[in-house]
């Protein structure tokens, strides 16, 4: 079947991106991999989003999924391997070998979660080591766990964390908390959790079988030390999720990011960009304005209007 759009990624940029274009009458399909919600699926609870003093992750990206549905997107949950341009638009290929004609395309395919890069990450990965302290936290109840990272979304998860363990520590390899919020911030300093700073991973230890240690080296003093852990954590960003596009021409900024103008269209006439994917400041209120963005150019692409002419008052 054809559609007008089709959207790659089914968090909070690709979904907004898709109720606004169906909204429009276009026909829209969401191919998602796994589960709607994208990064928010990692934060068990979200305070910054306008109309939300709290409202978990899991929960949003359900909300906004059956919103999407029922304005008239269809969602399909499966991965997109290539895209090859064509005369009439775009040919999208899923894993499953089904090929979908599209107009236009809107990448909001976010990251992929940033290694740690030290030993034991690969060996105890789903043995004590997770990306996913909410997915994860409940086979580590009543245990000792250490979140690494320091930004939102590692203090999110350490304070989450303390409802489950017995015991949580936060681990920062800088001495200040640069990249979290202020009042995340406090909320962690008034907690019980062990926040240890200036603490480089050096290595995640355990005895074959799941985690006993995170081992870590004293930035300052250059001491390495270790805390007798069952779960490690890691909360330490995404690394963008471009390459899908890449052998359509489409330019890639240094940082791996797609390179967009202030419409969210590419260099590649016909494919547009939204959320995490495009760089910029990484929060679900930044990803939500780049999908109506990005919705109302391809509208436009695909009718044909004068580029911005939903821009202008």
């Amino acid at each position: 079947m054809d559609y007008d759009l089709a959207i790659i990624g089914g968090g909070p940029g690709g979904l907004t991106a898709a109720i606004y274009a169906v909204r429009r009458g276009l026909s829209v399909i969401v191919f998602e991999s796994n589960k709607c919600g994208g990064a928010m699926l990692l934060t068990p609870r979200i305070e910054n989003y306008p109309g939300f003093e709290a409202i978990s992750g899991e929960e949003l990206g359900n909300r906004m999924m059956q919103q999407a549905e029922k304005n008239g997107a269809k969602i399909e949950f499966q991965n997109i391997n290539n895209i090859t341009k064509l005369d009439s638009g775009f040919e999208l290929c899923t894993k499953s070998g089904q090929k979908i004609l599209a107009k236009a395309v809107i990448v909001a395919t976010g990251g992929q979660h940033r290694k740690v890069g030290v030993p034991g990450e690969d060996e105890y990965l789903g043995k004590g080591f997770s990306h996913c302290a909410v997915g994860d936290a409940p086979k580590y109840k009543g245990k000792v766990a250490v979140v690494i990272g320091g930004g939102n979304s590692a203090i999110s998860s350490a304070l989450f964390l303390l409802d489950i363990c017995s015991e949580v520590y936060l681990a920062y390899r800088k001495g200040e908390f640069f990249r979290a919020e202020q009042a995340q911030i406090d909320r962690l300093m008034e907690s019980k959790v062990h926040v240890v700073l200036n603490a480089i991973p050096v290595e995640i230890c355990g005895d074959g079988g799941c985690v006993k240690k995170l081992r870590y080296k004293d930035a300052i003093t250059e001491e390495e030390k270790e805390i007798d852990v069952d779960a490690v954590f890691a909360e330490i960003g995404t690394t963008p999720s471009s390459a899908l596009v890449s052998g359509l021409g489409v330019e890639i900024k240094q940082t791996g990011h797609i390179k967009t103008n202030e419409r969210c269209e590419t260099n590649v006439p016909g494919i547009l960009s939204a959320g995490d994917v495009n760089g910029g400041l990484p929060q679900i209120a930044t990803a939500v304005g780049d999908g109506a963005i990005a919705a109302t150019a391809a509208y436009e692409f695909i009718k044909g209007a004068p580029a911005g002419a939903d821009y202008k008052h």
